[in-house]
């Protein structure tokens, strides 16, 4: 078997049939869902079937892999809400929230894999990226290493933050070289379902919290900080009231409100997702979302995700209009000149006397008309 062969054996044709959005939201809820259900079980039956899941959808549904990674990164934290009554303690509060790093891992090492054993087919400009963010790896990996002997817990936490998205952006620019990906209905009906998540939680707060048992959730995480030395509240609504923007700048304005933590339980990152959903979709002409998501961006009061998407947004504009600047207008209008010619309908007789044959028109046209071009 050569290289070529071994590629095409694990990624599969280039033109892989389209899955159905639906389909590819069913795989995403299972790999975001089971894992999370079977840890109440035990925590070996919950990453058993986080690496199952994900070695299975990147083997024989590879063109779905970044909507499921998308939505398990987006909505982990609504089904761990879900399930938080029956946590027992911290620790298994912070060890079921890393299924969705578990799940990018086990993705990552088939995909990465199948391109170590082909790298010769790749484009020599993909092969540069993967050296290139490979050696980072090393480095990430040399550094959580040293700090096992340090910090074990605080190590654990760094190499998911600093090489989750380096493997990520590995998966996605190979995945994205070796198939034709259909990720815009999934992904759109993801972005809605984040939306209208933010829309409950902006009108009907209280409700949906009581529904989905986001209060335990907030009082674990709430629980969390006070274990490492954070501030002390009441309740779990005080640790959400926010100034405007979160700023101390609006503060004389008095504008306090209950900050919107989105269905991944953690407001900036619910910001930033919104912010790329909006420049995504609006790319594609879907500017309804960006519409929609701005509200809720003022709402959770991240600075940063709001001038992307009004920087972006603006940039994106500015191509529209230099787009239409270069439309053809349906003639050549290269060396034209133009003029303008004032008429008065009171002197027309007299021109039509001198020029018949290039009044007389003019003359038929109604009294309302006042331009005119022959």
């Amino acid at each position: 078997m050569t290289k070529a062969d071994i590629g095409a054996a694990t990624f599969g044709p280039r033109t892989l049939p389209r899955a159905g959005a639906l389909v590819a939201l069913g795989l995403a809820v299972a790999a975001t869902a089971l894992p999370v259900l079977l840890h109440l079980t035990a925590t070996a039956a919950g990453v058993a079937m986080c690496f199952v899941l994900g070695i299975l959808v990147a083997l024989f549904a590879t063109a779905v892999v970044p909507v499921v990674l998308i939505f398990c990164y987006m909505f982990q934290n609504l089904f761990v809400a879900l399930i938080s009554p029956q946590i027992a303690d911290l620790d298994q509060f912070n060890s079921i929230r890393a299924y969705n790093f578990v799940l990018t891992v086990a993705t990552w090492a088939v995909i990465a894999g199948s391109y170590w054993m082909a790298r010769r087919e790749f484009d020599a400009r993909v092969r540069t990226l993967m050296t290139a963010t490979t050696l980072v790896l090393i480095v990430v990996g040399l550094y959580f290493a040293l700090g096992l002997t340090i910090n074990a817990s605080s190590a654990m936490i760094y190499l998911r933050n600093i090489a989750a998205p380096l493997l990520l952006f590995q998966i996605l620019l190979l995945v994205a070289q070796q198939h034709r990906l259909a990720v815009t209905a999934p992904l759109v009906l993801a972005a809605t379902a984040a939306l209208l998540f933010g829309y409950l939680e902006l009108f009907a707060q209280d409700q949906l919290y009581r529904l989905i048992n986001g209060d335990v959730y907030i009082n674990w995480q709430l629980k969390r900080q006070i274990d490492a030395g954070g501030e002390l509240f009441r309740d779990y609504m005080d640790a959400l009231v926010v100034d405007f923007l979160n700023t101390p700048w609006f503060a004389d304005l008095e504008l306090r409100f209950y900050r919107l933590v989105g269905p991944n339980f953690h407001s900036v990152s619910y910001a930033y997702a919104l912010a790329i959903f909006s420049v995504l979709l609006a790319a594609m002409g879907r500017w309804w979302f960006a519409l929609l998501a701005f509200p809720l961006l003022l709402g959770v009061g991240s600075k940063g995700a709001l001038a992307f998407v009004l920087l972006v947004g603006s940039g994106l504009m500015m191509r529209s209009f230099l787009g239409l600047m270069r439309v053809d207008a349906g003639f050549d209008d290269t060396n034209l000149l133009t003029m303008r010619l004032p008429m008065a309908l009171d002197a027309m007789p007299r021109v039509a006397t001198a020029h018949p044959t290039t009044t007389q028109p003019l003359l038929e046209f109604p009294i309302g008309a006042h331009t005119y071009a022959f």
